[in-house]
């Protein structure tokens, strides 16, 4: 793999990038949890920078030990050395405890920071519109984000934490170094510039490398996916899937691994490499000490409080670097992070309230969208009125703006052309989370809440999640209440097998659960796409007598291809190529024999 040769321009954009990573993920630790960075600071601050007292009690005791062999009047030298003795084990304990302490707040603030990273990134989230998270390159993006955000925030943690603890060791021997020989602290420092740039190289090598093989990486996470998951273990076995699986997974681990440590060989030689230059120093200055203590210019625990210095200073450099090093591995997630981080939404509210009750209805005049400027127009001049106590049915073909109409009308987005009235106002004049109340929305692809009954029906109204009784009427108006009521746990049963005692709804009880959590809201305005697919016909029948009842002189929307449903709207309209093309009730329509009665004579020879 082809790498450029490091420039000096190179360099000082390498060190603003190690920078601007320390600087920013402290910012976020600091939010996280101020006080945890504070105390792991001072530790490692202290660590550090209690190198300096303890060397020079050990050159103290040295020195004391060999001026006073033979003497005849040793109680005083042994009382000195008593002292000396423990002012170092008291140092060397608190040393110790400071180091246990250490420890225990870098395990924390990784475990923190970990927790804050993920909270933050769905906080965020929760926070953009569908303008945003539905644009693909948004998407590529924010996937690469959150699927290292874990692992990253450790990586973060662990060496912000680590740099008082290597800087101030290294203040420390540097300075003794300096105040004995100048000319070798200055030496060493050089010496031991060569690794960062090794390091900094193969670690843009490492990422190219990686950054290289995303699309095998991602390859391999869905085939572990599929063969890991209870949900496709079926499908798998039937077809026999895991063999071929397997194969290419072992293909792509040896393909990718072979490589990476051929890589890492590189790394690790080099690193050797840089190393020889020091030692040979590092030999001549402990040779030279030596020559000086024997020639008595310098004391013995003089000579040794030097040579320890040396590989201090050594060892602390390199931990500093490497610290850095591993910051500066993470700045492009600490880039894609900041970045997703300071998103805002591109659809601003506005600050009338939705009206309390609706009384003209709902109006769409001269409606053009398309979800990019490069895509086509899936709406085309769309007109639609409908009254304020109407159920109106939407049927036609797949693909013909259905879902993106009750999108318009949630103001998920907000058409290019045309405008979206209630009760004569437009949309966009509206607080889009008072806006949000007045709708409870059944979508195509809802979700299935693996918690506990009660809450996966108590989510549709949230300041009710607790409110069995009314948890309980909404489940008997879909039919649902007497399956959660034979659970072990009833509604407190987890509906999930993944969870303690928790069983796996079918995908009609999952439908009769999320419409339960769309009446629990008791809103001016239901949407419902496609709510009974799943549900048998005789079932369908039940369901839907009660929830007409139950939405009496409210609006009620309906998106099916089922006609036995729709044929209950009063006003149905059939979409095609993003328009209205024929509306009316259900006779109507059939007595103006177009494609409606079409479609609607076609699924009813499928029930002769």
């Amino acid at each position: 793999m082809k790498v450029k040769s490091l420039t000096p321009k190179k360099v000082i954009l390498g060190m603003r990038q190690v920078l601007f990573t320390f600087s920013q993920t402290a910012k976020l630790v600091w939010k996280a949890n101020p006080r945890l960075l504070v105390a792991v600071f001072l530790a490692n601050t202290l660590i550090g920078a209690l190198i300096f007292p303890v060397f020079y009690l050990e050159k103290l005791t040295i020195d004391v030990l060999i001026k006073n062999i033979g003497n005849p009047f040793w109680q005083e030298a042994i009382k000195f050395l008593a002292w000396l003795f423990f002012i170092r084990v008291t140092v060397g304990i608190f040393q110790s405890g400071l180091m246990r302490i250490s420890g225990y707040l870098r395990y924390s603030i990784a475990r923190v920071f970990s927790g804050y990273i993920d909270i933050l990134l769905a906080e965020k989230m929760s926070s953009l519109d569908m303008t945003t998270i539905e644009d693909p390159d948004f998407k590529d993006r924010f996937k690469k984000v959150e699927r290292e955000s874990g692992r990253r925030a450790w990586e973060l943690a662990m060496p912000l934490s680590n740099v008082p603890n290597y800087f101030f060791g290294l203040l420390s021997t540097f300075s003794l170094i300096f105040f004995f020989k100048p000319i070798v602290a200055l030496l060493i420092f050089l010496l031991a510039i060569p690794e960062f740039f090794i390091d900094a190289k193969y670690t843009r090598i490492e990422y190219q490398f990686e950054s290289g093989n995303f699309l095998k990486y991602r390859l391999w996470g869905w085939m572990s996916w599929y063969l890991t998951t209870a949900k496709s273990f079926l499908e798998t076995k039937i077809l026999k899937l895991s063999p071929y699986f397997l194969k290419k997974m072992n293909e792509i681990r040896d393909e990718i691994y072979i490589k990476a440590l051929k890589i890492r060989r590189q790394r690790e030689g080099a690193h050797f490499l840089t190393y020889l230059p020091q030692n040979i120093l590092t030999f001549f200055f402990s040779l030279y000490s030596g020559f000086l203590a024997i020639r008595q210019v310098i004391t013995v625990g003089s000579a040794q409080m030097y040579i320890r210095a040396v590989y201090s200073f050594q060892n602390n450099l390199t931990g500093l670097v490497g610290s850095f090093l591993e910051l500066y591995e993470n700045y492009l997630f600490v880039t894609d992070l900041i970045w997703f981080l300071n998103l805002k939404p591109t659809i601003t509210s506005g600050k009338k309230k939705p009206p309390l009750k609706i009384k003209k209805g709902i109006e769409f005049k001269d409606i053009w969208f398309r979800y990019k400027e490069d895509q086509p127009w899936v709406l085309r001049g769309l007109n639609l009125k409908m009254a304020a106590n109407q159920s109106l049915a939407i049927v036609g073909e797949n693909g013909v703006g259905k879902t993106t109409l009750i999108k318009l009308l949630c103001r998920f987005y907000n058409p290019q052309k045309g405008e979206i009235l209630i009760d004569g106002i437009n949309l966009r004049e509206f607080n889009r989370e008072k806006l949000w109340d007045n709708f409870a929305v059944l979508f195509q692809d809802f979700g299935n809440y693996p918690f506990t009954a009660r809450e996966s029906v108590g989510y549709g109204k949230i300041e009710e999640v607790n409110n069995l009784d009314l948890i309980i009427k909404s489940a008997k108006e879909t039919s649902i209440h007497d399956f959660i009521n034979k659970l072990p746990l009833k509604y407190e049963n987890p509906l999930s097998p993944e969870l303690e005692k928790g069983i796996d709804p079918s995908r009609g009880q999952w439908q009769r659960i999320g419409l339960a959590r769309v009446l629990i809201r008791n809103a001016q305005i239901s949407i419902l796409d496609e709510p009974t697919s799943s549900v048998d016909p005789k079932s369908e029948e039940e369901i839907f007598n009660k929830i007409t009842k139950f939405v009496k002189g409210k609006i009620l929307i309906l998106i099916s291809h089922r006609f036995s449903t729709v044929r209950r709207a009063n006003k149905i309209c059939v979409m095609k190529k993003g328009k209205i093309i024929e509306e009316g009730n259900h006779q109507e329509l059939m007595e103006k024999k177009g494609i409606y009665a079409e479609l609607f004579e076609l699924q009813a020879k499928g029930y002769r």
